[in-house]
């Protein structure tokens, strides 16, 4: 709780929490539990912009601190970018990439992926 700012929370009701120290309070009950792998699943989406770009920046250096490999779903690249070291993107149930994220976003193999990661991408590639 205090590696995520939340120690004075412990004894709040839930339903007195602001959305920003739920998604808090949830991540500190995964990670209380050490496991080895952390899935996330879109964990900012709820959340307003500011909430979300703190939150991202001080989950990035958690698990880095802790070095905890972490399997997490976003549709936000720049969320991506600041919590992956590797970026796999799917589309279909297909893993049509899987990257580096610096390299991913580079060089997209097919336009599919460069359609994807943004459109910007497709007019600079030759794909």
């Amino acid at each position: 709780m205090e590696q995520l700012k939340i120690a004075d929370l412990a004894d709040r009701p839930i339903g007195k929490l602001s959305g920003g120290e739920a998604q808090r309070t949830s991540l500190a009950r995964a990670l209380v539990l050490e496991p080895e792998v952390l899935f996330l699943d879109e964990p900012f989406a709820a959340l307003d912009q500011p909430t979300r770009r703190r939150l991202v920046r001080e989950l990035a250096e958690l698990l880095r601190t802790r070095r905890m490999a972490t399997v997490f779903v976003t549709h936000d690249l720049a969320e991506a970018s600041i919590l992956c070291d590797r970026c796999a993107i799917l589309d279909a149930s297909t893993i049509l990439q899987d990257e580096p994220v610096p390299t991913l976003l580079r060089h997209p193999r097919t336009s599919r992926v460069a359609e994807i990661v943004g459109i910007e991408n497709v007019t600079q590639q030759r794909l």
